[in-house]
């Protein structure tokens, strides 16, 4: 008699905010606790999982998160062609969210414009295929992922830490460079919390989960460093430019730096007005 059973689905999934062997193994044992999950394996190099089961995506991307990191995913819209009515919006929904790799999908049945949130990786093709399958058309498509800005945030990193490295090669060369202790604190001040925030929010996430990865010790180490310099120009004042740690907190913060880019959702449509139609049946069930 043949085997009938399903085979098990197979799922790459792109992890962000892995810095070293501890994090691939914190995401792999993450991933391998969601139930139906029959095996999981992270490559630190490639930044991807490989996750074997019957889990779903969304239970995947939540023990992801759940462990301290997150998966990376790209935005994307479809101009639909045939469509009249909400229920044909449903139904493309609910043929767009069946494709593998679709985090979320919503179609907005008066501009004819699906939103789509998948995994980085998703082939345009199994979109358009699936739009296709459903009964309707796909006109235009554009990959709403803005262009990489991931720059900008190191490039302001550097040009502010850049004054206090100038002091400390002063140093070396029997030169007073060093900047006023208050200009110090407030050049490393939003390198530290503003431009260098996801150390600390993503320490607090691994530290949450149970583990201690790199975003962990470069929030402890650089925390410890501008914690103390503050504390010395507090309790000494302004005579004591070159007692202050300033310049390491804040060139360990840039140097740490991993650019990350932002990703903006896609621009709301012009609505245009609907009609009904009784050609498309019950909206597909998932």
């Amino acid at each position: 008699m043949p085997d009938t059973q399903t085979p098990p689905n197979r799922v790459t999934l792109p992890i962000t905010g892995m810095t070293c062997a501890g994090c691939a193994r914190g995401a792999s044992r993450a991933l391998g606790s969601v139930p139906g999950v029959t095996a999981a394996s992270v490559n630190l190099a490639s930044e991807r999982a490989e996750v074997t089961g019957s889990a779903p995506l969304p239970a995947l991307i939540a023990a992801v998160r759940g462990a301290g990191y997150d998966v990376a995913s790209i935005d994307a819209r479809l101009a639909i062609s045939g469509m009249s009515c909400a229920a044909c919006a449903t139904r493309v929904a609910a043929a767009l969210e069946s494709v593998p790799g679709v985090m979320s999908a919503s179609v907005n049945p008066a501009s004819g414009v699906a939103a789509v949130r998948m995994l980085a990786g998703t082939t345009a093709g199994a979109l358009e295929a699936a739009v296709l399958r459903a009964g309707y058309g796909v006109t235009q498509e554009d990959h709403a992922a803005p262009a990489d800005r991931g720059w900008v945030a190191p490039l302001l990193a550097a040009l502010l830490t850049a004054p206090l490295l100038l002091g400390m090669a002063g140093m070396a060369l029997g030169r007073d460079w060093m900047p006023h202790p208050w200009l110090q604190f407030a050049l490393a001040t939003p390198v530290q919390f503003i431009l260098g925030a996801r150390f600390y929010s993503a320490g607090w996430r691994a530290v949450r989960a149970g583990a201690a990865n790199m975003d962990v010790l470069v929030a402890l180490g650089t925390g410890a460093a501008y914690a103390l310099s503050v504390w010395t120009l507090l309790r000494d004042g302004a005579g004591h430019a070159h007692g202050l740690y300033f310049e390491a907190s804040a060139a360990s913060s840039c140097s740490s730096w991993s650019a990350s880019g932002w990703r903006a959702g896609p621009s709301a449509p012009r609505a245009r007005p609907s009609r009904r139609c009784s050609r498309c049946g019950p909206p597909p069930r998932g």
